[in-house]
């Protein structure tokens, strides 16, 4: 039997174990999530989309429950379901290179236009 260190790395089956228990409760909650404002709201389909779509196994449960309560679930191809904040840095990459520069004091504001050159502010 190895000795166990408060600094010593878990074994690789053991890591395994705990990435898989995290992800089967993260799918839980937010496929239970979805059908119970479903259900509150009188939707008669749901859609999941973003960078979470393409998990494999959000995509099948999903699926799965949507089947069992007879209510369409609907899933884009893997090729569209692209992670939103990707999108965000490729269009701000593409400004940056065009010269557009935030002030210092800039904050997150949702509704802020995308720009890609200084010409249009």
């Amino acid at each position: 039997m190895r000795e166990e260190t408060a600094d010593a790395p878990l074994p690789e089956h053991e890591v395994r174990d705990i990435c898989a228990s995290f992800q089967r409760v993260v799918v839980e909650t937010l496929i239970d999530r979805l059908f119970d404002a479903a259900r509150e709201h009188g939707a008669r389909s749901v859609a999941i989309a973003g960078g979470v779509s393409a998990n494999r196994r959000l995509r099948a449960e999903a699926l799965r429950r949507g089947a069992a309560r007879e209510l369409p679930v609907f899933v884009p191809g893997i090729g569209l379901s692209t992670d939103n904040a990707a999108m965000i840095a490729a269009a701000g990459l593409r400004a940056f290179r065009a010269g557009v520069r935030g002030a210092f004091d800039i904050n997150a504001d949702a509704s802020l236009p995308l720009r890609t050159s200084n010409a249009e502010r």
